[in-house]
């Protein structure tokens, strides 16, 4: 347990106790300070209602993206250092301080790749926009994210095309509002930018089973990534790092990505949020107190219980 907060740290895939004295006394802190909390609250909603719009957010990105545009974010580098210079991103002689071999990996994630996937014009050059890979349609939290990113683009009138990976699980097809942008396979991504909206996990795995894709050097090869612990696993830093860019969504990414990474550019950027219209306050729905301090968790059933730890709320208030 670390000393520095109420963090579960899960070692060989077992859950170790929380730290329940001090998750108890902050917890105590909050609820005698409810007034307090009240207004925290209130300020952090204005905060989001007035500056956590697709203006902000496009205007940052727009911002990051004119800074990027006409050059090659890795200066004199080439894509692959020699050391990466195989026929695949990860089937290579690994160097065991950077990565681990390419069997620790997750099973690849395959993008159809047909003779010509990689077709600039004539001199290399694309037409400036971005084809958005992700799970775009799915019912999951990284399609949510990838929807909002995708209305944003549009909203301010940038080109897009979809690629719309599938997560399993019959999670694919749930939100279809962007099906008119969807191709077929990678081959028909048009634009200069590829924009990848997926965990680190996912985004190894793409990377690794299409190196050729990734070597193209007529386009711009962005991760939108998101990650919550302060290490990165060395399986996914040669993938990461072949990236031009790493956008993440909140400083403290950022940091852990520019703390364990090499030779790639990190930038940090607003998430953007879309409320559909209508949402508004309702604890008598969910039969909640409105005078009471109300914590709330939420976990992706199909995600990793050990490292998310949906168990440590539980076992607080049992305790």
């Amino acid at each position: 347990v670390s000393e520095r907060n109420c963090l579960i740290v899960p070692e060989k895939g077992e859950r170790k106790g929380l730290d329940l004295k001090r998750l108890r006394k902050f917890m105590r802190a909050l609820l005698d300070g409810a007034d307090a909390i009240a207004q925290l609250g209130i300020s952090g909603r204005n905060e989001v209602l007035n500056n956590w719009t697709w203006s902000a957010s496009a205007a940052s990105a727009a911002a990051r993206i004119t800074e990027l545009v006409g050059h090659d974010a890795r200066g004199d580098e080439p894509r692959y250092p020699a050391s990466q210079a195989c026929s695949t991103v990860m089937n290579c002689e690994p160097d065991r301080d950077v990565m681990e071999p390419a069997d620790a990996l997750e099973p690849a994630i395959t993008i159809p790749a047909p003779a010509g996937l990689i077709h600039g014009t004539a001199d290399g050059s694309r037409t400036f926009g971005f084809n958005i890979i992700s799970y775009v349609s799915g019912n999951l939290g990284i399609g949510v994210t990838a929807r909002n990113v995708t209305q944003m683009l549009l909203e301010r009138g940038f080109p897009i095309a979809v690629l719309d990976m599938d997560p399993g699980l019959g999670r694919k097809g749930h939100d279809r509002r962007f099906d008119q942008y969807v191709v077929g396979s990678g081959a028909e991504l048009p634009y200069a930018v590829n924009l990848l909206i997926l965990p680190p996990a996912e985004l190894t795995a793409l990377m690794a089973g299409n190196p050729a894709f990734f070597r193209d050097g007529s386009r711009l090869h962005v991760g939108f990534s998101m990650w919550e612990l302060t290490v990165v696993p060395p399986a996914w830093k040669v993938a990461l790092e072949a990236l031009d860019v790493l956008v993440a969504e909140s400083e403290f990414i950022r940091y852990a990505f520019q703390f364990n990474l090499s030779r790639v550019l990190t930038l940090s950027t607003e998430h953007p949020v879309y409320l559909p219209a209508g949402v508004s306050a309702d604890r008598a729905r969910f039969s909640l107190p409105a005078d009471a301090v109300v914590f709330v968790t939420s976990f992706e059933p199909f995600s990793d219980p050990t490292r998310k730890n949906p168990f440590a709320v539980m076992d607080a208030f049992l305790e």
